[in-house]
């Protein structure tokens, strides 16, 4: 992430100092760094400001350093873990969805699609608020266990840089107290997670011969079930290898 200056300045001129309430740090830029192709180039990586003196044009162009806090650029649900390397998303499913029974990519093993009952629903960066677009959360293998429902879910998310599908065994549970959201109250609670890939091989585009992992938690109001209505507050972390 750049702010770009387009005046060539020589790297003598560039005096730099800690910003109020920072301190410099082994971190800091290399003034030399900051020139590349006749652009100043001011990373935002370290919290200093520099004064660059310009002698001909008598002017001063003052540059604050701060610290980035987004994440993301307008279409990139990437972080890049500096840790291990790994891609991490951070994907929320809000929305009420009309179930509709579709094909799924085989879950038994015996080489062809099962059914499920899909819900569409809106997807949203959940680092940033922004829309992403939208994405089908399909339900299959339905157990209910005196109001403990177990399940396999398939879940497709719909982004710019291809279609991403998981596939995880889900437990949805009762709340047992109120939990109330802007848009309704929510009548249970799920979650998924595991250590096995979980990433399908039907997966295209950027995530085509892609694996990782997923963890589910969400909200779910399933009082208008009986219509083949479920509204969805989800929230998907998911690692790429």
């Amino acid at each position: 992430m750049f702010t770009q200056y387009r005046k060539s300045v020589p790297p003598e001129q560039i005096k730099c100092s800690p910003s109020p309430g920072f301190s410099i740090t082994k971190n800091k830029i290399n003034k030399n760094r900051l020139l590349k192709s006749g652009v100043i180039y001011a990373a935002f990586i370290t919290p200093e400001i520099c004064v660059i003196e310009d002698a001909t044009m008598n002017t001063k162009i003052i540059i604050a350093l701060v610290l980035s806090i987004c994440l993301g650029f307008s279409l990139n649900t990437f972080a890049e873990n500096q840790g291990g390397g790994n891609n991490v998303m951070v994907l929320n499913l809000i929305g009420t969805g009309s179930g509709e029974v579709r094909p799924v990519p085989d879950i038994d093993g015996d080489g062809e699609d099962d059914t499920a009952t899909c819900f569409t629903v809106e997807l949203f960066n959940a680092k940033n608020g922004r829309w992403l677009g939208h994405a089908d959360d399909c339900l299959s293998m339905i157990v209910n266990n005196e109001g403990s429902i177990n399940l396999v879910g398939t879940t497709y998310f719909y982004l710019p840089q291809g279609t991403l599908i998981t596939r995880g065994e889900t437990t949805v549970q009762p709340v047992t107290t109120e939990i109330m959201t802007p848009a309704t109250t929510m009548t249970h609670i799920t979650g998924a997670t595991g250590t096995g890939n979980a990433i399908l091989a039907e997966s295209s585009g950027r995530f085509m011969g892609q694996t990782g992992t997923v963890r589910l938690s969400g909200m779910v109001d399933m009082s208008d079930l009986d219509n083949g209505n479920i509204t969805f507050d989800c929230l998907f972390v998911i690692a790429l290898d």
